[in-house]
């Protein structure tokens, strides 16, 4: 939803919508065709396949982004860990309830 059109954003959601449920019908008859084909072996082996190569596609596509993201992280974790923290001298705190 973050690639929507504004005032078209009920439109927009409505196609997101239509073109999952669609993608997932044509999903669904390709898997019956390969298990008729290839057996339920082959089908699995083929969606064993698919999704490595997706995974490593990803993995590599997005590498740089990843290490960038766990850096900014890391960064803001530990700029915060040296500001004081605030003692309690009871529990829960007095300004709880």
């Amino acid at each position: 939803m973050d690639a929507v059109r504004p005032g078209l954003e009920g439109t927009d959601f409505t196609l997101q919508i239509v073109l999952t449920h669609l993608s997932s019908l044509i999903i669904a008859i390709a898997s019956g065709k390969l298990a008729d084909t290839f057996g339920y072996q082959g089908l699995f082996v083929t969606e064993l396949v698919l999704a490595l190569v997706v995974f490593l596609s990803i993995s590599f596509l997005f590498q740089k982004q990843k290490k960038e993201s766990v850096c900014n992280y890391l960064m803001i974790y530990y700029k915060n860990i040296n500001q004081a923290l605030p003692r309690y001298t009871s529990y829960p705190p007095a300004k709880f309830f």
